[in-house]
């Protein structure tokens, strides 16, 4: 498991113990943080506006500002291959290979939206306001 303090350092726990790990690197201003199903990455979205995506190992930042949202960034979640998703309140955003491609946006109607999760190889879940859909 990992965590963010509100100085924005990264602590690894053992999931099994609750046993304390070395620290992970830093995510300053973090209000959001998603971890790679490997747990090796994590994302951080950094005072709400832009993500930061650093090793766990090593602590090294591997993207130190990705930005794709005109909005504040309600949240982030990585997919089971590495891509990662981001949302604000109308627009989801995939980043399908952070470290080299630019994201995309798909085009959703949902209102206000609540969540975003992986439902299949490049297929996403989105709830808002408004209901769901997959894209």
């Amino acid at each position: 498991m990992t965590v963010s303090g509100t100085a924005g350092t990264l602590r690894r726990f053992d999931a099994a113990t609750g046993q304390p790990r070395a620290a992970a690197g830093t995510i300053p201003n973090c209000t959001r943080l998603a971890v790679t199903p490997d747990g090796r990455t994590v994302a951080g979205v950094v005072s709400g506006s832009y993500i930061r995506v650093v090793d766990t190992g090593s602590g090294r930042v591997l993207a130190p500002g990705l930005r794709g949202h005109p909005d504040y960034v309600m949240g982030l979640t990585f997919g089971p291959d590495g891509e990662l998703v981001s949302w604000d309140r109308g627009r989801v955003v995939v980043w399908d290979d952070w470290r080299r491609i630019g994201p995309r946006v798909i085009p959703t109607v949902r209102k206000r939206i609540a969540d975003v999760g992986f439902v299949g190889p490049d297929k996403v879940a989105v709830a808002g306001e408004d209901g769901a859909g997959v894209w």
